[in-house]
């Protein structure tokens, strides 16, 4: 007999951990984390006794529960509260810039060499610049605790945000502020640091070869130096619906994996070997772009995915997908509430489950499609897979819905593709007579990818802006898109399933 709860996951194992415990982290701020634990401690006596499906759909959703009550709480006890900021050691990991100046910086403490905490420091424009992979000590900084500004009840949009990306605190130098270059350097944050370093670098030079509007795109597309990118070019972009294109995500590491996966078949590896060295390679890109949650997200579905080979399993890319939102979220289960965890992951659902039987149904009704016509209608086909599980996520956040934005992909992509390509070989350590070429090619790519965006930018029908203010009835409007999509993802999959 069936299990009546789980027999539409069977295919999917992980899928029946991850949502039910996604479910929990969301429901967690509704109840006592005592009465979490004693549910919890239920749920297992009976799974163990009975063992229920449903029974064991409430214990991973309690377990979900418990999990963000645990992070809360260990935020909320974070070393760095109870240690005077002045005794600190602070390492400057990274840095936070536009195309003209740097804006804040990092910074993570230490404490006799324990990592303690993690700050973000604002740069006055009269203030000294730091430099990234160094130690500082400061005397008289002005800081900010996150955690007193949310008990206080007063913490912004921004500061929730750096509270959900692991942020205890802000802080700003003031006049009377005092610098010391310290020569404490933690070993991994140095080597993280070094790959930080090694980013600017490759920036200026990009934004030297290129002039800043060019150079600030290609360092958005390959380095995730979104911030970099004029105002006017990102709202040309936003107008269309396609910021998601200058944002480093899954699209541009999947372009990454397919240029490194040639590169290794064309050395002939072992398999394993192979696989250990494509990895090693995504993971110091993903070390260099600041591990977003889309990239990271790529690295261990392709890990998964390239792994379950050399462990004698089969390949099942939702299963991946799944396994990596857990894995993800069992290490920091407040990235659920950030947007762009939420947008990446149901993006990539939409596509793994819808894109298949749209392309059959498109596919049956005709074979005399070129080339050209199904590369076309490839990605027509993914951008429309994508938009249906996205449009509740966008309305609820951005209260924006897809339009004919979604044809601009056929030709927005791979133009993007033509760009990054001309980027990776210009900044490859080449003579300078074919360096040169690459830069030439680089900027004309720069160019038409401008251009086009400013040609078709300023239509109003890209995307459909939606008159409603942020709160209940946002909410309204994205249970029915996610209703709608409920329903048309149904259809699509009756019009594929053979007739009774």
């Amino acid at each position: 007999m069936k299990d009546p709860v789980f027999s539409v996951f069977s295919p999917y194992p992980a899928v029946k951990f991850a949502l039910p415990f996604a479910l929990g982290i969301l429901a967690s701020a509704f109840f006592d984390p005592f009465l979490l634990t004693a549910l919890s401690l239920l749920s297992s006596i009976l799974v163990y006794y009975f063992k229920p499906s449903w029974i064991y759909l409430l214990l991973i959703l309690f377990s979900g529960m418990l999990r963000m009550e645990m992070y809360s709480g260990n935020r909320d006890i974070a070393p760095i509260h109870c240690l005077q900021p002045d005794s600190l050691q602070y390492f400057v990991s990274s840095a936070d810039r536009d195309s003209y100046r740097t804006r804040n910086y990092r910074l993570t403490a230490y404490d006799k060499g324990r990592q303690v905490g993690m700050i973000q420091l604002y740069r006055p424009a009269s203030a000294p610049l730091l430099k990234v992979g160094n130690s500082y000590r400061f005397q008289n900084l002005q800081i900010s605790w996150l955690k007193d500004v949310q008990d206080a009840g007063r913490r912004s949009g921004y500061e929730e945000y750096l509270f959900r990306k692991g942020y205890d605190g802000t802080a700003r130098i003031r006049k009377n502020s005092r610098i010391d270059l310290s020569s404490e350097k933690p070993l991994l944050q140095r080597w993280l640091a070094s790959l930080q370093i090694a980013r600017f670098r490759m920036a200026d030079d990009n934004l030297r070869r290129l002039g800043i509007r060019r150079g600030s795109l290609v360092n958005g597309l390959l380095l995730g130096l979104k911030k970099e990118i004029p105002a006017r070019t990102a709202d040309a972009f936003r107008y269309m619906g396609m910021s998601h294109v200058l944002a480093v995500s899954g699209l541009h590491a999947a372009f990454l994996i397919l240029i490194l996966y040639q590169i290794v078949r064309i050395l002939q590896l072992p398999r394993a070997l192979s696989t250990l060295l494509l990895l090693l390679m995504l993971s110091t890109y993903a070390a260099l772009t600041g591990f977003t949650a889309s990239v990271t997200r790529t690295l261990i579905m392709t890990a998964a995915v390239l792994g379950a080979p050399l462990c004698k399993r089969q390949n099942s890319s939702l299963n991946a997908l799944a396994a990596t939102a857990a894995a993800m979220l069992l290490l920091r289960p407040v990235d659920l509430m950030d947007a762009g965890f939420q947008l990446s992951f149901s993006a990539v659902a939409g596509i793994l489950i819808l894109y298949p039987p749209l392309k059959s149904i498109i596919y049956s009704s005709s074979s005399s499609f070129s080339n050209l016509t199904k590369a076309a209608m490839d990605l027509l086909l993914v951008s429309i897979a994508a938009s249906l599980f996205t449009m509740p996520l966008t309305s609820f956040h951005f209260g924006t819905l897809p339009a004919l934005g979604i044809l601009l992909n056929i030709l927005i992509i791979p133009l993007t593709f033509l760009l990054m390509g001309c980027g990776i070989l210009m900044m490859l350590p080449l003579p300078h007579f074919i360096q040169n070429i690459f830069v030439h090619s680089a900027d004309l790519s720069a160019r038409l990818y401008l251009y086009t965006v400013e040609l078709f930018s300023g239509q109003p029908f890209w995307i459909l802006e939606l008159p409603l203010p942020e709160g209940p009835a946002r909410a309204f409007a994205a249970a029915l898109m996610a209703l709608l999509s409920l329903v048309l993802t149904r259809i699509i999959y009756r019009q594929t399933s053979p007739p009774r």
